[in-house]
């Protein structure tokens, strides 16, 4: 590593880790947040931006999810439809994403962002959640068939979003 490298690859990684904590306090999608600051801050192509995020996204994702699990906080097989059907959409997504010129894949992903502020405020304004979404600590062996048909649909979309986006 030469002496021009170290400052940058100090400051990414004390970014990285500041936006780590940031993520496992609050839970947000860290991978829009970690496109943002790659292509705006390092200056990286955006579909280079978009996979570097993800890459690294999976492993904060992995253990967070397992400190989660340690503590009580995840429905399994919930998890396991949405994440399964996630990545089906993701293998699509991504292969879209390649095709889309990077002006323009880097204003959608922004517009995906925006998009995801608009959510989490809504999220925090409707206490009981919006209407018709299926109650989370109801048990999961008592889930109708539609609540099994939506996990695989937020899956599908999520993932494709999440691949295709990078949020």
């Amino acid at each position: 590593m030469t002496a021009v490298e170290l400052p940058i690859v100090a400051t990414l990684a004390t970014v990285t880790f500041l936006l780590g904590v940031l993520i496992g306090f609050i839970g947000a999608g860290g991978a829009g947040l970690m496109v943002a600051l790659l292509t705006s801050a390092f200056g990286l192509p955006v579909h280079t931006a978009i996979g570097t995020a993800l890459a690294t996204m999976c492993l904060v994702t992995i253990s967070g999810g397992l400190s989660h699990l340690r503590e009580g906080n995840v429905a399994p097989r919930i998890g396991l439809v949405v994440g399964l059907s996630g990545a089906v959409g993701a293998i699509a997504g991504a292969h879209y994403a390649q095709g889309v010129p990077e002006p323009h894949l880097q204003v959608m992903a922004g517009a995906g962002l925006w998009v995801l502020a608009a959510l989490m405020w809504m999220r925090t304004r409707l206490p009981t959640g919006l209407p018709g979404a299926p109650d989370l600590w109801e048990g999961e062996a008592a889930r109708p068939a539609r609540d099994w048909a939506v996990s695989v649909g937020l899956g599908v979309s999520g993932g494709a979003a999440v691949a295709f986006l990078g949020v």
